[in-house]
């Protein structure tokens, strides 16, 4: 995440919850989703972010979930509760993957 105002953007997080990932498959059903997956402690969080700032924030999924050679579809949002003092929702990006066999 990139800050592209000339200010600084304050992010609230009221989880220890950064992103928020859903995958599914060919048929649209869903394989993954980062919060059946894993818990996240009730936290309150404060994010700093200078102008031009970059932040990264990831998760690893594991691939259990996914079958070798199939194509993924899926989305990432950031699980943020304000920006600036103003309740958010931040729109999904959408990503697309294939399970490459490992050697």
């Amino acid at each position: 995440m990139t800050n592209e105002s000339g200010e600084v953007a304050e992010l609230l997080f009221n989880t220890s919850q950064r992103i928020s990932i859903a995958v599914y498959d060919d048929n649209q059903k869903r394989v993954y989703r980062s919060e059946s997956e894993w818990m996240y402690l009730q936290v309150v969080e404060h994010v700093m972010l200078q102008a031009n700032e970059e932040v990264v924030f990831q998760e690893k999924m594991p691939s259990s979930y996914f079958e070798e050679g199939h194509t993924y579809k899926g989305s990432v949002r950031l699980a943020v509760h304000t920006i600036n003092d103003k309740k958010t929702l931040q729109q999904p990006q959408t990503f697309t993957f294939t399970r490459q066999e490992l050697s």
